[in-house]
């Protein structure tokens, strides 16, 4: 796996299937309620969900479902319905 400044990429093999629906930093920005920069802390703490390169560029996505589980874990912690996982 390589780490381009917080940025994984995972080689294909390695990939589970999951939800094709990719967001982009300003949808997660507005699902989580989280700054730009607190997504990228999160992300190099990996505390969040890892982004996804999409092109070479600077170009970079998150996978919906494990947003989703992001913040249901959060929601689950809440309300002791267990821990939180980073």
């Amino acid at each position: 796996m390589s780490n381009m400044g917080g940025v994984h990429l995972i080689p294909r093999r390695h990939m589970q299937p999951q939800s094709l629906q990719i967001l982009t930093r300003k949808e997660v920005e507005s699902l989580t309620s989280l700054s730009r920069s607190s997504i990228y802390q999160l992300v190099a703490q990996r505390a969040f969900p890892q982004a996804i390169r999409l092109l070479p560029t600077k170009s970079v996505g998150w996978n919906k479902d494990e947003v989703e589980s992001w913040i249901r874990d959060r929601m689950n912690a809440r309300r002791g319905q267990g821990s939180v996982h980073g």
